[in-house]
């Protein structure tokens, strides 16, 4: 696959995607955040949270999904959102662009980007629940096919 820019148009497959994702997060949030002290929004392939075009990404649509949900004062669990990015400079124009959308969030909502490899990021995440003998909260884990060749466990 050829390197991609920093950002990129939208294709139409990852158009119907978004359309999907948005779908389940809309029922999911109310669902899993009513029945649970913790809730975790992963995003494996996070990108830099927009296209050319300046349509969402995948992390702006889950955010947007959550601080926007008709039923988010009904939503009392911690949500907490983990976007991974391995290219440095998408995971800063994701953190620049979480900080001009979102300049006051809900209090039960904490977000983190991290710059890294997927694999090597959910893995030193387990390997720490590991040690504090601990469970992953229930979580959405998304693995974008974009980035899944680079990924040691497929």
């Amino acid at each position: 696959m050829a390197t991609r820019k920093t950002l990129w148009p939208l294709e139409p497959h990852t158009r119907g995607k978004h359309l999907v994702l948005r779908n389940y997060l809309n029922a999911w949030f109310p669902v899993m955040g009513t029945w649970n002290g913790r809730i975790l929004f992963i995003d494996g392939f996070a990108g830099p949270g927009e296209y050319e075009g300046g349509e969402a990404g995948s992390p702006i649509i889950a955010l947007d999904s959550f601080v926007d949900h008709m039923a988010r004062n009904k939503i009392t669990a911690e949500v907490v959102f983990e976007f991974v990015e391995a290219n440095a400079e998408r995971a800063e124009h994701l953190e620049q662009l979480i900080r001009r959308r979102y300049p006051t969030l809900p209090p039960n909502c904490s977000i983190d980007v991290a710059t890294g490899k997927f694999d090597q990021t959910m893995t030193g995440l387990l390997d720490e629940l590991d040690r504090q003998h601990a469970r992953l909260a229930p979580a959405f884990v998304m693995i974008d096919p974009f980035g899944v060749s680079d990924t040691q466990w497929m």
